[in-house]
């Protein structure tokens, strides 16, 4: 179940280190949009697959326990009509985005 803090219909930055143990300046980041209190929301990153990128996306119940989280920030309220049109067209723009470009950086 999601902590009572997370806002219904508000994406967030998710960040999460990319190693355990933790290496200096080794991060992945990825969004959240956060739907109820009590299924969650829907997560939404790029994944490395052999040589090249994916955009991937999935529900969870849970973002507070996903693994290697270090913290999230809310950067946006999103309409409930516009939740769906957003998620079609994320897909849609990262599918697209990714296999035109050569090289995606996901860490920082």
């Amino acid at each position: 179940m999601a902590p009572p803090d997370l806002q219904v219909n508000s994406l967030y930055i998710l960040l999460f280190n990319r190693n355990d143990p933790p290496q200096p300046n080794d991060f992945h980041w990825g969004l959240y949009l956060h739907q109820n209190p009590v299924s969650g929301g829907t997560k939404y990153h790029i994944k490395t697959v052999g040589p090249g990128w994916i955009p991937d996306h999935g529900t969870t119940a849970a973002i507070m326990k996903e693994f290697l989280l270090v913290g999230l920030l809310r950067i946006a309220d999103v309409p409930r009509t516009f939740i769906p049109i957003s998620i079609g067209s994320f897909d849609r723009s990262m599918g697209i985005s990714i296999t035109r470009l050569r090289r995606v950086e996901c860490g920082f």
